[in-house]
């Protein structure tokens, strides 16, 4: 950082991406000069992953891991009753917030079945929440359970993200949306990641079902 009697003159670290704001403090004095943009494109190696989604603006989208979280085998959770469910949506947008019901109804469900074997056994969303990716002394600690809008636009752009190196091996993949109406206790939505290029996504038994978990954060 330079600074003169009329301009202050700083150089961008090359992890910075999205709307940043820029803050100045000298002492006890702080000042705010506003925001940077910085637009990125679908592609584009930041902020821990791999950028898969991107709005108009360019400052604001999605962000795969790299990598799968745990095995290819993993449960979403145990089936409960429709009290039990979390309450959650399928729409672009609400996968960290569909992940934060779902750890809370978790908590919830251990202390009304205090023995279930998933007392101590972590779920799908719990997994992701736990994640933590360090790339150039950044800690990145805030990925979540995509929705099923979210994983489907994940993958549209999957080979993308491949050639990234961020490949997703064949499998399907769990979604932080529940079934739909009296089915959200038993079941959540997953998407066929072993198809090329259709679309295909329903919703299974969330015990039963092992499939594969794969991280996202938003911008």
């Amino acid at each position: 950082t330079s600074v003169t009697e009329s301009n202050i003159s700083f150089q961008i670290p090359a992890d910075c991406y999205g709307l940043n704001k820029v803050t100045v403090e000298r002492g006890l004095k702080k000042g705010i000069l506003g925001n940077i943009k910085i637009p990125v494109s679908v592609g584009d190696v930041v902020g821990g992953g791999i950028v898969y989604y991107v709005d108009d603006t360019k400052l604001h989208g999605f962000i795969c891991n790299k990598q799968n979280t745990g095995t290819m085998t993993e449960q979403f959770g145990p089936g409960v009753d429709l009290s039990l469910a979390a309450g959650t949506s399928k729409a672009l947008g609400t996968g960290k917030e569909n992940t934060a019901k779902l750890i809370a109804k978790m908590a919830q469900f251990r202390q009304v079945y205090p023995e279930s074997e998933w007392k101590d056994k972590k779920t799908a969303a719990e997994k992701c929440d736990e994640l933590e990716v360090r790339v150039n002394n950044i800690n990145y600690n805030d990925w979540y359970l995509p929705s099923q809008e979210e994983l489907i636009e994940l993958f549209k752009v999957k080979n993308i993200v491949a050639e990234k190196g961020g490949e997703i091996p064949k499998n399907n993949y769990w979604t932080s949306s529940e079934g739909d109406g009296n089915d959200a206790g038993w079941a959540a939505y997953y998407v066929n990641f072993y198809e090329e290029t259709n679309i295909i996504s329903a919703y299974s038994d969330k015990s039963i079902w092992r499939i594969g978990i794969r991280a996202i954060r938003s911008f």
